[in-house]
């Protein structure tokens, strides 16, 4: 298996499971935490890491696994921009259709 492929084969399923599931965020966090380390052991670059992570950015104890795994990285440069996208992504958005009541 291609390492870079391993957030769409191996991270995205069990986070998906986890969270269909309803386990308990600290579960979600420790299991993923685990999972994302082992991964990174395995070559799993920085970038499949941040493509997974956009991926689930509105799951905030998915958010904490890869926090706790320095993704995304405090020293990369585009650090600021990442963290605006990921905000942006995990936000809720409305079209004046959602607030019509029918």
């Amino acid at each position: 298996m291609a390492w870079n492929s391993a957030g769409d084969t191996v991270f995205g399923p069990i986070a998906e499971i986890l969270l269909e599931c309803d386990a308990p965020p600290e579960f979600v966090t420790s299991t993923l935490t685990t999972v994302i380390d082992g991964l990174f052991d395995n070559d799993w670059g920085y970038d499949g890491a941040l493509s997974s992570l956009a991926k689930f950015a509105k799951y905030p104890a998915v958010v904490a696994a890869f926090r706790n795994n320095d993704v995304p990285d405090p020293d990369d440069p585009e650090y600021g921009v990442i963290v605006a996208d990921l905000e942006l992504a995990a936000t809720p958005t409305t079209t004046a259709l959602d607030t019509l009541s029918p």
